[in-house]
């Protein structure tokens, strides 16, 4: 496994965790978004999706992937406001 896919995976793991000692339960609805490589997309996502419904961690996900060439601008702009709030 990539270590990248292996750092999301483990990442979006730890998130489930920390919302069930949170709320006492897990999430009905997953929201995922990835940069798109073709590890996330064909072979390591999929399937951990299925797993989380299978296992009824989670009612539904719901994974998008942004397309080739997107840029960060939503979020540059986001990180531009707080750390001029610093």
């Amino acid at each position: 496994m990539h270590k990248g896919v292996n750092l999301s995976i483990y990442c979006l793991l730890l998130e489930l965790e920390a919302w069930k000692n949170e709320n006492g339960r897990y999430p009905e609805e997953i929201y995922i978004q990835s940069d798109g490589g073709v590890e996330y997309a064909n072979t390591y996502i999929p399937p951990l999706c299925e797993l989380l419904v299978s296992k009824r961690l989670a009612r539904v996900i719901y994974w998008t992937r942004l397309p080739v060439g997107h840029t960060h601008e939503d979020i540059d702009g986001n990180n531009l406001t707080y750390a001029s709030n610093l």
